[in-house]
This record gives structure tokens, C-alpha cells and sequence, in this order.
């Protein structure tokens, strides 16, 4: 589910494009030949190239994660049944979960109400990513006669503004708790907004 939410600049980092590697290889081992065939045909890929692996992998976890299935998962697999899609939905999640590296030791920033509006990103694309959704959600262009929307919408863009400007010297969540310090995530825990956090995202 991790790897299918990942925007496509999410290939440029070492830990993403070995984890997209590993499924697209594990997918190439479960999938028919006719299915692989399918998936690269459907969105125009040329998996000679690492980059068109890479692609075929984050396109497949993004369709597994929603449910949709190849044909069949191996050459012998009985006819696509209700019950049989739902086995193969868990063997396929639960192989893609397994895959997915650990998460890595924060520092907790990512749980204070800023970063919580924001999604929670942990790494500088998830946050780019997660500004451009709230921006379409909340853009007061999509929301003319609503006040809370323009408010909403100039939060949004001042957290991602500040967090942009110093993300690797102050604000990521990978930099060590000793160089942030106890106080300030304290005062980043303490931070209060008009509205809840997870509202942003209903």
C-alpha cells in the first residue's frame, strides 16, 4: 500500500527503487506470461530498461492495492472466482508488505499536528506529493463560496512553505532527535489549528 501511494519521483531514492525491484521481480515470478504482457501494453512500458521496471512495479502495486488482478496469479490457478480474488488479493499484499523496507527511525516530528495535516511525510517527496493533493482539495478555486476552504487552503500552504524552506537542516523527520532537541518537539507537539489535523484529509 506504501509503495502503490508513491509518487513517481519516488524512483530517484535508493530505498524505494530497491523495494519496486523486489516486487517487479516477484511479480514477474507469479504473474502469466499473458498478464505481464497485459500490464505492459495497458501503460506503455519497456521493461528492457531499469526505469521501465521500476514503472511496471509501482504501476502494478498501485492496480494490486485497489483490488485489480491479472487474469490469473500462476499458470494453474482455478477460474477467478469471488473467493479465489480475494486469496489472491492477501497473497499479493501480504508478499508486497513483506517487501517493503523497514520504516526508518525518526525523530517523531512526524507526528505533531503540522506534519499530521501534511500526512505525515517522512521523506521530502512524500511531502511534495501530499501538498499537491491538499492544494486540489482545498484550493479556494474548487471551493468558491467557502471561507473555511481559503483558510484551510492558506494553512496548508504556509506549513508547506516552512517546512519546504529548512526540510533538511530543521524539519525532516530523519534528522537526528539531538540536532532537533527535546523542547522544540515539544513546542512542534503543542501547535493548535482551528481544525483537527485528520479533517484535512476526509
Amino acid at each position: 500500500l506504501e509503495l502503490a501511494s508513491l509518487p513517481e519521483s519516488a524512483l530517484r531514492f535508493r530505498c524505494h527503487v530497491d523495494a519496486l525491484m523486489s516486487l517487479y521481480i516477484w511479480v514477474r515470478e507469479q504473474w502469466t506470461t499473458r498478464a505481464i504482457a497485459e500490464h505492459r501494453t495497458k501503460y506503455d512500458l519497456d521493461c528492457r530498461s531499469t526505469e521501465g521496471k521500476l514503472k511496471f512495479a509501482l504501476t502494478a502495486a498501485r492496480e494490486l492495492s485497489q483490488g485489480v488482478l491479472p487474469p490469473v496469479c500462476t499458470e494453474s490457478s482455478p477460474s477467478n472466482t469471488e473467493e479465489n480474488r480475494e486469496i489472491q488479493t492477501s497473497r499479493i499484499l501480504s508478499q508486497a508488505i513483506a517487501l517493503l523496507p523497514p520504516v526508518p527511525k525518526t525523530n517523531g516530528l512526524e507526528n505533531t499536528p503540522s506534519f499530521r495535516i501534511m500526512g505525515r511525510p517522512i521523506y521530502w517527496d512524500e511531502l511534495a506529493h501530499n501538498y499537491k493533493q491538499l492544494r486540489l482539495k482545498w484550493h479556494p478555486d474548487k471551493n468558491p463560496n467557502s471561507t473555511e476552504a481559503e483558510e484551510r487552503f492558506k494553512i496548508i500552504t504556509q506549513i508547506y512553505t516552512d517546512l519546504k524552506s529548512e526540510w533538511f537542516e530543521k524539519y525532516s523527520p530523519r534528522i537526528p532527535v539531538e540536532r532537533i532537541g527535546q523542547h522544540n518537539l515539544q513546542l512542534a507537539m503543542r501547535q493548535q489549528f482551528p481544525w483537527s489535523p485528520e479533517s484535512f484529509w476526509e
